[in-house]
């Protein structure tokens, strides 16, 4: 074997580890909720100024699918 395929052997055993992936998920779920939620902020912001409307219609979707997903 080549030291490169040793390597590549290495990797895909480590991803294929049940707990690597949940403890992935976990240190880096808040941080992409975060992101999500800061990215929506602009975006409606940005929006807002321009179409009043569909920051209304943004705000009662969001509203929607959180209750619906909880």
């Amino acid at each position: 074997m080549t030291s490169a395929r040793i390597i590549e052997y290495r990797i895909t055993r480590n991803l294929m580890e049940p707990g690597v992936q949940i403890e992935s998920h976990r240190q880096y779920g808040l941080a992409e909720r975060l992101i999500a939620i800061v990215a929506t902020a602009a975006a409606l912001l940005a929006f807002g100024s321009y179409l009043p409307e569909l920051v209304t219609a943004g705000v009662v979707g969001g509203a929607v699918w959180v209750l619906g997903t909880r």
